[in-house]
């Protein structure tokens, strides 16, 4: 089973780089994005990773995406971190809820085009 992992360096809620968890902290305590993905890619026995800079199709927000990728997993179909850069706690390709308080979305990607085409082992969707 693949990883998918898409995340905003301005979250204000799940920090990027790590630390406290909520808008205040106090909700625990996580590793970084990128920390977590390598994680992930060691224990599956992936290859080096690979970024990739994604298009940028949406000039509104001031966000970008950057792909980071691990391949040819012993374990899995893959790792993959979809880092968007100034994006806060959003979906990208959706409306963000409170941008004020949680911060921009992006439109340069789908969120649920991503993961439903990391999943579709058959090529059915």
């Amino acid at each position: 089973m693949p990883v998918v992992m898409i995340n905003g360096t301005a979250d204000p809620m799940v920090p990027y780089r790590g630390g406290e968890v909520g808008l205040r902290g106090g909700r625990g305590l996580v590793w970084s994005a990128e920390t977590t993905a390598a994680f992930f890619a060691r224990r599956d026995g992936c290859d080096a990773q690979r970024m990739v800079a994604l298009p940028h199709r949406d000039d509104t927000n001031g966000t970008s995406v950057t792909q980071i990728s691990w391949q040819n997993c012993k374990v899995t179909g893959g790792v993959s971190l979809y880092r968007v850069e100034g994006g806060g706690h959003a979906l990208p390709g959706r409306r963000a809820l409170a941008p004020r308080l949680l911060g921009p979305s992006n439109f340069d990607i789908d969120s649920a085009e991503i993961i439903l085409t990391a999943f579709d082992r058959d090529g059915a969707l």
